[in-house]
């Protein structure tokens, strides 16, 4: 019985950490473009 709540856990902790990995490249990939587009008119700006 144990072993089976630790095994449901530890799918559940790696669901948890697609999550917040999913979770972490939106808001890089945000970042990024934003950086990017800003960099960009300041370069445009020079």
């Amino acid at each position: 019985m144990i072993l089976i709540n630790f095994i449901k856990s530890q799918e559940n902790i790696k669901t948890l950490n697609n999550l917040i990995r999913h979770e972490l490249i939106l808001v890089l990939d945000h970042v990024v473009i934003k950086a990017l587009s800003l960099l960009g008119e300041v370069l445009f700006l020079l």
